[in-house]
């Protein structure tokens, strides 16, 4: 058994989806992973994933990442020799550590990045993977006629780090969408704003287009919410990570600035999940038009 130490936020432990499996190929045996009370509700579909033993929460200390170290509090969690300290720590700001995320935690276990990783690494959460093929894949047919999903697009505005585009360019992605014939399905944990209200009188009688999901989804739901979907907009959040994970076609909608190089996911080909400009909104919708069900192996 392999233990590793990350606490951070759920976002983080997806960036090491792909070393972790790496490890657990190249040592032939299960993961041990230790995190944070900041991540319990991912932990449930962690558990699923074949290449993790355990995943136990640290209840004893508090985990604070200070603004002005970037440092995670408590980060050497385990000796040398006993476990992988994956946590945010100094090294992730040496000159020679590797940019992306991903790359960065291989180094941290004396992996060499450019080396490390084959393809079936990258699939982090194989379950969700399953899960969405499973829907996506059957064919369904009553009296000759296909059963399919409805066209769902689930839009997740919030993020907690980074800063979020206008509450306007939203208002606006989603009554394109819903003109487009989308339904829309609208998730995160704030109430507000009271999107509805602000949409267009001939959208609003439209039975069924759109859903306020706010509050109503632990991650586990909700990453089965986003794998059944036809496709994903949403800000530079867990939900975003949870789409491209799971396949589903994904647009990142956030501002670009420099140090978001270091998030760009690896283990998703950009051409499953771009990134655009908030004021360029209309282009997500262009480009979930272009999109057809690709299979994705889970394993």
């Amino acid at each position: 058994m392999i233990r590793v130490h990350h606490a951070g936020k759920m976002g983080d432990i997806i960036y090491v989806l792909p070393v972790l499996r790496a490890l657990s190929r190249i040592h032939g045996c299960g993961i041990h992973l230790t995190t944070s009370g900041l991540c319990w509700q991912l932990v449930p579909l962690l558990w699923e994933q074949s290449y993790i033993d355990d995943v136990a929460l640290d209840e004893d200390r508090a985990y604070q990442i200070p603004f002005e170290t970037g440092i995670t509090t408590h980060w050497e969690y385990y000796r040398p020799h006993e476990g992988y300290n994956l946590s945010l720590q100094p090294k992730h700001y040496q000159s020679n550590c590797p940019i992306s995320w991903t790359r960065a935690a291989a180094w941290l276990c004396g992996l060499d990045p450019d080396t490390t990783f084959e393809h079936s690494d990258f699939v982090g959460l194989p379950s969700l993977v399953n899960h969405r093929n499973w829907h996506h894949q059957v064919d369904v047919r009553i009296d000759g006629a296909k059963i399919g999903l409805t066209k769902t697009m689930v839009v997740a505005p919030e993020v907690e780090t980074l800063a979020s585009a206008d509450d306007v360019i939203w208002l606006k992605l989603m009554t394109g969408l819903m003109q487009e014939g989308w339904t829309v399905l609208l998730v995160g944990r704030r109430p507000e704003p009271d999107y509805f209200r602000k949409l267009p009188w001939t959208l609003r009688e439209e039975a069924g287009l759109f859903r306020d999901l706010r509050g109503c989804t632990t991650v586990s739901s909700l990453a089965r919410l986003i794998a059944e979907a036809a496709g994903f907009i949403g800000a530079h959040s867990l939900p975003w990570h949870l789409a491209r994970q799971a396949g589903t076609p994904a647009v990142c909608l956030q501002g670009w600035r420099e140090g978001l190089r270091r998030c760009i996911p690896l283990d998703t080909p950009p051409e499953r999940c771009p990134w655009v400009e908030p004021e360029d909104w209309h282009a997500a919708i262009q480009w979930m038009a272009t999109m057809t069900p690709q299979p994705t192996t889970g394993g």
